[in-house]
């Protein structure tokens, strides 16, 4: 069985740990990366980056939506919001990209039901998907439209919808 622990370190930072089973709940695995070199012999388990990604994901939602939620009530001419950068993978797969393309496909499906959960409180959980590459050159898919798109997205709070498209 595998089992997520969350220390904290400071009131944002946090240290997520897993731990398994066959070992007494004070042993805990750190999560460094997929790509770690010469993990300590107690790392037996591996996270694929799916794994990665969605865990990430959804700790720092389990985290920060509480805090967006205060916020909504308190000031909510703040619009409290959880953006997620994600691409057109999740409905126009890639063959060659068949690992990259599940993972943004999980996280869309993970930020649409954050969405659905938590937009009746006021907080604004949404996807920012950029299809293509991005370049200064591009006349929409460069740094300065997608944050003017990001932030009229943001702008348009829980009403805005769930996702903005950017695309050439």
């Amino acid at each position: 069985m595998l089992g997520v622990s969350v220390e904290e370190i400071d009131e944002d930072f946090k240290v997520c740990s897993l731990s398994l089973s066959p070992f007494p709940p004070s042993s805990h695995l750190p999560i460094f990366s997929n790509q770690t070199t010469n993990p300590p012999p107690y790392l037996t388990y591996t996270l694929t980056p799916h794994q990665t990604t969605t865990l990430a994901l959804y700790i720092i939602a389990q985290h920060y939506i509480p805090k967006l939620q205060n916020l909504a009530t308190s000031h909510p001419s703040l619009k409290p919001a959880l953006l997620v950068t994600n691409s057109h993978l999740p409905w126009d797969p890639v063959p060659q990209l068949l690992s990259l393309s599940l993972v943004k496909a999980a996280q869309r499906n993970m930020v649409q039901s954050l969405h659905r959960a938590f937009s009746a409180s006021g907080v604004h959980v949404g996807l920012v998907s950029v299809e293509g590459v991005v370049a200064v050159e591009n006349a929409v898919l460069n740094p300065r439209t997608i944050a003017e798109r990001t932030v009229g997205f943001w702008e348009g709070g829980v009403g805005g919808g769930v996702e903005v498209n950017v695309r050439e």
